[in-house]
């Protein structure tokens, strides 16, 4: 039986026929809003709540401003920095160029040394667009790709950048696409509502319904199939 990585989600482990594959590249892409961040922290949180260690990239917020989101749902991940189990980095764009341009050793160095289990890479359209500047965006990808592999962690990226999977063949590098959604109202009287789906899980079968989803105090909750 192939190994599970539980993302914190019941209702999404179930999607995904019990969760991601260890040592998975998966994608979740999105609008803005319609709560990838929250996805990622929660994947991440869970992994720490169990013992294991992860790293969190992010190219879009800072760590104080990340720590003060998740505290609202409770989730400590100042604490578990403090114990040596969880690193943030964020990089500015000046600063990410410089990164690519040197290997990914800060990455390296702490998923190594860590052995985390756990990666996330909040966003890669961010990525891309930093890569564009003046960097063959392709090739940077596959560079990307290339390392994420040889570290043999479950890797969750973002993207909330329209089309980017298909323009840049990201959706052939990844294991596993989940889109969540967050539709305008079609009724001014009823209230809107989310939606998650498995669009793509190589190597596993998955859902192929369109679910409800609800953001909470306590994360990201997931139930029934809609159609």
């Amino acid at each position: 039986m192939d190994d599970r990585v539980k993302t914190g989600i019941d209702g999404l482990d179930k999607m995904l026929s019990g969760g991601m594959l260890a040592g998975s590249i998966n994608l979740v892409e999105g609008a803005p809003g319609t709560g990838k961040t929250i996805l990622a922290a929660q994947f991440l949180n869970e992994g720490l709540s169990s013992g294991e260690s992860g790293v969190y990239l992010s190219l879009e917020e800072d760590k104080d401003s990340f720590y003060e989101t998740m505290s609202f749902f409770g989730w400590d991940f100042k604490s578990m920095e403090g114990d040596k189990r969880f690193f943030y980095e964020y990089f500015r764009s000046e600063e990410l160029g410089r990164h690519i341009t040197e290997g990914y050793q800060i990455l390296d160095n702490k998923v190594m040394s860590m052995g985390a289990k756990r990666l996330v890479i909040d966003s890669v359209a961010a990525y891309i667009l930093i890569s564009e500047k003046g960097l063959h965006e392709r090739n940077e990808l596959l560079k990307l790709f290339d390392n994420l592999r040889k570290w043999g962690v479950t890797v969750l990226l973002t993207s909330g950048m329209p089309g980017s999977r298909d323009a840049y063949g990201i959706d052939y590098m990844v294991d596993s696409i989940i889109r969540p959604y967050y539709p305008g109202r079609t009724d001014d009287s009823s209230p809107r509502k989310r939606f998650i789906e498995v669009e793509k899980m190589r190597g596993s079968t998955h859902s192929q319904m369109l679910h409800e989803m609800k953001i909470t105090d306590k994360g990201i909750q997931v139930l029934g199939n809609i159609y």
